[in-house]
């Protein structure tokens, strides 16, 4: 069974008669099949795990797991350096990283997972709907520069594509964005934005300006943000940053969100697709919001029709042969601006063993885990 990432199978037995599971005790203590099962959850602060005896392969060897929820990078990484805590999983703050590796009995590590960094450009505004606007606003980007600068070498930009397409990428087909501001002015002037004695582009009167969204809790982002601005404003683009908490960043469009209420021409927004290469919630109409996770909110035919042909075999060659074509067009629509994958930045005291990061991220085999005294 695939589902979107962040939503797990859930028990029927349980839940089935319930309308709405926001307000039940399974909330505080889920069941699962996993090496740990949940014996206390206070909300906000901190989840308390032992061993599940009817785990398949036995009992793990780390008796008792404290994961706590520390909202304050800082207060983080001073819990590691006293040794209150022998670790932080999926730092959010990549410029962190050359910090977290300096610190003694620590092991730092950025590990590929199937998640990509993108600008996302909203394809039913009445300015990014143009395929030539997206486009050079794209090669407008030096993408290299960018991730350097704001993620502090936790990130690259290359093969960015391999976080959306996994096993079927194709670099032939979505290979990493070429920085060309002379074809990003030239594809400008040809979509009728033509530049002014002051610089910035109009069209009929109008100046070239655009909104780019972003989330607030996020440092980095921010870094990058500015940065891209500052490349689109090379070319005659004035972008606009507007930060929101994360919360309403993320929210649907009956609670405001700007993402998924289309209030943007830009938005610079990580997601992870999931574990296989099928992209169906983030590129076919039937998935634009409010009824899917369409951000982009692309809708071409051509595109449904590989969905549901990768979706309808599980033979590996025809499916990377439907998704290199997938990539073709999306390179070609630009949708999105792929500027790096993402990495999952773990840290773990040295004395733990056993410990990889996957694409399923860093406890996939908590199971053996082993602590040495």
């Amino acid at each position: 069974v695939m589902t979107p990432a962040g939503f797990p199978i859930l028990p029927h037995h349980l839940l089935a008669r319930y309308p709405d599971f926001n307000h039940l005790d399974y909330n505080a203590k889920p069941i699962g099949s996993g090496p740990y099962e949940v014996v206390r959850w206070n909300h906000g602060s901190q989840v308390d795990l032992v061993p599940n005896a009817y785990y398949y392969r036995g009992a793990p060897k780390i008796a008792h797991l404290m994961i706590r929820f520390v909202p304050d990078g800082t207060v983080a990484m001073n819990q590691l350096q006293t040794g209150e805590a022998d670790g932080i999983f999926n730092d959010p703050n990549y410029g962190d990283y050359p910090l977290l590796r300096k610190i003694k009995g620590m092991s730092a590590t950025a590990t590929r997972i199937d998640g990509v960094g993108p600008v996302i450009y909203n394809t039913q505004d009445p300015i990014t709907r143009d395929v030539r606007v997206r486009q050079a606003l794209s090669y407008a980007i030096d993408a290299r520069a960018v991730v350097a600068k704001a993620y502090r070498g936790a990130l690259d930009s290359h093969d960015a594509g391999r976080g959306l397409f996994i096993w079927a990428y194709d670099p032939r087909a979505y290979g990493d964005l070429p920085y060309d501001p002379e074809l990003a002015a030239r594809l400008l002037s040809a979509a009728g934005w033509m530049r002014g004695p002051d610089g910035a582009r109009r069209k009929d009167g109008r100046p070239l300006q655009l909104l780019m969204v972003l989330q607030s809790s996020a440092p980095y982002e921010l870094v990058a943000a500015e940065e891209i601005a500052a490349y689109e404003r090379a070319v005659g683009a004035v972008v606009t940053l507007k930060q929101y908490d994360v919360k309403l960043f993320a929210s649907p469009v009956t609670l405001g969100g700007p993402v998924y209420g289309g209030k943007f021409q830009l938005a610079l927004y990580p997601f992870l697709p999931g574990d296989d290469p099928d992209s169906t919630d983030q590129f076919a109409c039937s998935n634009i919001p409010p009824n899917g996770y369409n951000k982009s909110r692309i809708c071409d035919p051509r595109i449904d029709g590989l969905l549901a042909a990768g979706r309808a075999t599980f033979d590996i060659a025809k499916r990377r042969a439907i998704y290199a074509e997938l990539q073709h067009i999306l390179r070609e629509e630009m949708p999105l601006a792929l500027l790096y994958q993402q990495r999952e930045i773990n840290v773990f005291t040295t004395r733990l063993h056993g410990q990889s990061t996957s694409l399923s991220g860093a406890f996939w085999n908590v199971g053996a885990w082993t602590l040495a005294r």
